[in-house]
């Protein structure tokens, strides 16, 4: 997998009156502090050599139909449908923001997306404006020549794969779409999976897990974030996307307070020392596999093991992810090239912080050790 990180167009922030010139303000010391903070974070971002992708979540009033509100009750619709008389001065703004970003930080943004606007959060759109959009924007950005690409989807979930349909089957829009997105935090099934799966490999674009993690309102019951079945439950699905849908990158929803892999340092009132949980051990084990290694399929023959390969032939390079949900076994991994003769092992469990055990020989393409207990493992070559 490759590092990737989502920056948030702020709209109403940028160009909160449609008769402003939110480049004139900037160019005067005028800009936001949010927004400068923003772009700051994405120039230091790119620096390190990380692809930024921008996606936008609060429009300004003017951007959109109806009285804008950013927080709405759950039996509410949610969002808000963009002005489609004033398209071409939305598409300005926001193509304004990116060539800013690029004259004054020194940053291409890859990638554009409305978050959400599967479910309106905080933009509303039907999948035919949604293909409708990529198709004006994209031709808006190259007619800017910036090399900025619209992202397909950036669903709110796995389930609504249908909203990307009509741009998919729109052969107009192809050529502006440079990667299609979902979020994990519902519709875990294989089935459903593999959907996305066969999208990107129809339309051979890679694939982002936008936002990943299991339980988009965990914040607001921070302590389950210190379970050990949360944390389990997370990297099985993380491993089971590595599987199925063999996204080029999963961003983790998030590395903030909100959503914390830390915990003490007064992260929700927690005054301890500032330590790693569970969490933070298994995202740190599943970022320690080499990039731009690709998936290989991989099974398992009992149901309470999940399992994930990849591999890099030429460089003599194999990673297998296990997650065991049960009790410690003896495990065997099948079909390893003869040039394999020993792997490393590292778990990461209630007890153990991305440990590494003994090296486990390889014969005959086989290796077998014993696996921790609802642990979480990466087996790689060394």
């Amino acid at each position: 997998m490759l590092p990737g990180a989502a920056l948030k167009w702020p709209g109403v922030l940028w160009q909160p009156d449609e008769d402003s010139n939110p480049v004139d303000s900037a160019k005067a010391g005028k800009l936001n502090p949010h927004v400068k903070e923003s772009m700051e974070m994405a120039q230091r971002l790119s620096k390190l050599d990380i692809p930024v992708i921008l996606s936008a979540w609060f429009p300004p009033q003017w951007a959109v139909t109806g009285k804008l509100q950013l927080r709405k009750q759950p039996d509410e619709e949610w969002g808000n449908p963009l002005d489609q008389n004033k398209a071409q001065e939305i598409y300005k703004s926001i193509a304004d923001y990116i060539q800013y970003l690029k004259d004054a930080y020194g940053v291409e943004v890859k990638l554009f997306s409305f978050n959400e606007s599967d479910l309106g959060i905080n933009v509303r759109q039907t999948g035919e404006e949604h293909a409708k959009l990529i198709k004006e924007l994209g031709a808006y950005f190259q007619s800017r020549g910036l090399q900025t690409k619209m992202l397909l989807g950036d669903n709110s979930d796995a389930t609504t794969y249908s909203f990307i349909y009509p741009a998919m089957n729109d052969a107009a829009t192809h050529r502006y779409i440079g990667a299609i997105s979902f979020h994990s935090w519902r519709g875990w099934s294989d089935t459903i999976l593999q959907k996305w799966a066969d999208v990107a490999t129809k339309m051979n674009l890679p694939l982002f897990v936008g936002e990943g993690s299991i339980d988009a309102a965990a914040w607001a019951y921070p302590k389950i974030f210190e379970e050990q079945t949360y944390a389990l439950e997370e990297i099985n699905l993380y491993v089971r996307l590595l599987n199925i849908c063999q996204p080029l990158s999963i961003l983790q929803w998030q590395l903030t307070s909100d959503y914390s892999p830390l915990k003490g340092g007064g992260i929700f009132g927690n005054n301890d020392a500032l330590q790693p949980t569970q969490r933070f051990w298994n995202l740190k084990q599943l970022a320690s596999v080499p990039s731009n290694i690709a998936a290989t399929p991989a099974t398992s023959n009992k149901k309470d093991i999940t399992c994930a390969a990849q591999g890099d032939a030429g460089k003599n390079i194999y990673i297998v992810h296990l997650v065991n949900n049960n009790a410690a076994r003896m495990v065997t991994i099948k079909g390893l090239p003869a040039s394999v003769k020993k792997l490393s092992v590292y778990i990461t469990s209630k007890t153990k912080n991305m440990e590494e055990e003994k090296p486990v020989a390889v014969v005959n393409g086989q290796a077998t050790f014993l696996l921790d207990a609802v642990s979480y493992a990466v087996v790689k070559t060394n």
